[in-house]
């Protein structure tokens, strides 16, 4: 962990220490940790369309589906057409 933090300390406005942060805590289940980080990381870098499916993944893991939905759907509009993606957005509809 501090060598994300030392990260984003030294450059606060790069994405990457936040998403790997990020994808560190939810690995730990710490998903709303998580995603204060992948929130960041989208702010920084809103037209990375894999910062959104980290939004859009975590969401879903709490029960956030209305949220997940537009993550999913952001990543879409910025590029991103994969088949696993098109899936589990169909799924959170149910």
């Amino acid at each position: 962990m501090d060598s994300f933090d030392r990260s984003i300390e030294l450059d606060q406005n790069n994405a990457t220490p936040y998403k790997n942060r990020g994808m560190h805590e939810e690995r730990q289940g710490n998903f709303e940790v998580a995603l204060k980080d992948f929130n960041k990381a989208v702010t920084l870098e809103s037209k990375d369309y894999s910062l959104n499916l980290n939004n859009a993944y975590t969401l879903l893991k709490l029960d956030r589906v209305d949220e997940a939905i537009s993550y999913f759907l952001k990543a879409i509009d910025l590029g991103f057409k994969n088949e696993y993606v098109y899936r589990k957005l169909a799924e959170s509809y149910k």
